[in-house]
């Protein structure tokens, strides 16, 4: 903690706490989203593999989740710190896997990340075998050069399901 000199109060301020920084996060999709895929592409899915992914940032204290969704775009709303952990946090009614250090990133917009996303994505319609919220998420990270050596690896994940419809096809 360091002493920071404001409007002549002095403010405790913890420089941790204060660091911008991007994380990527997961969660399990909903076991509705698999019964439909289930029965729309007639492939069987392991629950275990699958998940849906999006950015976590912090800046100035503050969280928010920028996710990409299958209506083609992203959104982003605000997560209270308090449901914030080292390894996780819950936003909108669900639980989420982080990194936990993440990448240090300058001052941004939230609201600018999740523009980036939708145009980054833009062109193209939702897919789950290519075009989805893994893309979105690393499209946006390299896009902003938030790449770092604390990764969540969604390569298995992905790969599985266009493995699965790739055969489904044949």
């Amino acid at each position: 903690m360091k002493q920071a000199r404001r409007n002549s109060y002095y403010l405790m301020v913890d420089k941790k706490a204060a660091e911008n920084r991007v994380f990527v996060a997961r969660r399990p999709l909903a076991a509705s989203l698999f019964q439909k895929l289930q029965k729309e592409y007639g492939v069987s899915i392991q629950v275990a593999n699958l998940a849906h992914s999006a950015i976590l940032l912090r800046v100035h204290g503050h969280y928010h989740l920028v996710e990409y969704h299958e209506t083609s775009s992203a959104s982003s709303m605000e997560v209270p710190a308090k449901d914030v952990s080292d390894t996780s946090f819950t936003a909108g009614g669900m639980k989420w896997e982080k990194q936990k250090k993440g990448h240090v990133i300058p001052d941004i917009n939230p609201h600018d990340v999740m523009i980036t996303m939708n145009q980054l994505m833009s062109g193209a319609k939702y897919e789950w075998s290519g075009h989805n919220c893994h893309v979105a998420q690393e499209a946006t990270r390299s896009f902003y050069g938030w790449t770092g050596s604390d990764p969540l690896s969604y390569a298995p994940i992905v790969a599985h399901l266009v493995m699965a419809f790739k055969e489904k096809q044949k």
